[in-house]
């Protein structure tokens, strides 16, 4: 459950890397908050969209260049996130 960012290790928590894995492997595509919260969380996390926003937010620290500017995990406004690596 390790990454590298710029040759840098980062270590992330399952659901981090859960979440991250989720985006990496729909690259380019438009997930919505249920369907990644079904993915990450499981079925009975559907509308727990708190959840899901935190995580993000984890994930952007430690991946992002400038958090204020994500490049890879983009908000897709009312609909959910996409990975453009």
């Amino acid at each position: 459950r390790a990454i590298t960012v710029n040759d840098k290790p980062i270590a992330l928590s399952p659901i981090e890397f859960r979440l991250l894995t989720t985006l990496v492997h729909n690259e380019g595509k438009v997930l919505t908050h249920e369907f990644l919260l079904d993915q990450v969380w499981g079925p009975g996390y559907k509308q727990e969209r708190h959840y899901l926003k935190l995580y993000v937010w984890y994930l952007r620290q430690k991946i992002e260049p400038d958090v204020n500017r994500p490049q890879y995990i983009l908000t897709e406004r009312g609909i959910g996130y996409r990975f453009d690596g």
